[in-house]
C-alpha cells in the first residue's frame, strides 16, 4: 500500500507495506522526508516540529495516530500533516 501525504504544501509518497504501520508513523515518516528536503537551517524557530494532527485530505477526517494503516486508509490515499505551528493562532483567528 502506498499513500500520498503533504506537509506544508509538499507531497509525499510513504510506503505502507508492513501489517503493523500505524496513522503515527506515517505522519513522522512523512515529516522526517520534509525534513529532509529543506536545507539547513531552514527553520528558525529552533524548535523541533512536532505533529499536531493527520487528517485525509478528502473530507477533512481526523486519524487517530495509534490507528493501523490497513483499517483506516485505503491504497493512494492522501493524508495531510498539520504541524503544531501551523496551528491558527488563536489572537488572530483562523
Amino acid at each position: 500500500m502506498k499513500v500520498s501525504v503533504r506537509v506544508r504544501g509538499e507531497w509525499f509518497a510513504v510506503p505502507c507495506n508492513k501489517s503493523n504501520t500505524t496513522i503515527g508513523w506515517v505522519g513522522e515518516e512523512a515529516l522526517r522526508r520534509y525534513q529532509k528536503l529543506k536545507p539547513k537551517g531552514y527553520h528558525v524557530s529552533g524548535r523541533e516540529e512536532r505533529i499536531y494532527q493527520i487528517r485525509k485530505t478528502k473530507g477533512g477526517a481526523i486519524l487517530d495516530p495509534d490507528d493501523d494503516v490497513s483499517i483506516v486508509l485505503d491504497d493512494n490515499d492522501f493524508l495531510s500533516v498539520v504541524l503544531e505551528t501551523d496551528k491558527a493562532s488563536p489572537v488572530t483567528g483562523p
